[in-house]
């Protein structure tokens, strides 16, 4: 899997908003809020499916956890995420030598997502 290089996320909410008609973020802001709920669920049955060895499971979390995470509109975000599901349709062992690193990619996003949200308070 390819590394992803995320755009600073003050830049990602400033673009969500204008997507949005968003003039003070408070609507982009609720949204990041929200992921910030969703996300770990998701990734909590993204990680007990894994656990399983449940492909069609994994594949169904992998594609929820993409959609909640497309408004962001982070391009690299969805590149990453194709690249997972390719890594999957491959086999088992490719997708499982990865998981790590996107793993790691959901923790980094969750972590600028707390931070922005922190600082704008």
């Amino acid at each position: 899997m390819k590394p992803c290089d995320f755009p600073p996320f003050d830049q990602t909410v400033q673009e969500m908003a204008v997507r949005l008609g968003d003039d003070d973020l408070s609507f982009a802001m609720e949204i990041v809020g929200l992921l910030l709920e969703q996300v770990p669920l998701k990734l909590r049955g993204l990680k007990e499916q894994v656990a399983v060895r449940d492909c069609e499971g994994v594949r169904r979390q992998l594609h929820d956890l993409k959609g909640a995470l497309a408004i962001l509109g982070i391009v690299p975000l969805q590149e990453c995420f194709s690249q997972i599901e390719e890594l999957l349709e491959e086999g088992w062992e490719p997708f499982r030598a990865e998981l790590w690193r996107f793993e790691l990619l959901m923790e980094e996003l969750l972590g600028e997502m707390r931070r922005y949200l922190l600082a704008t308070k």
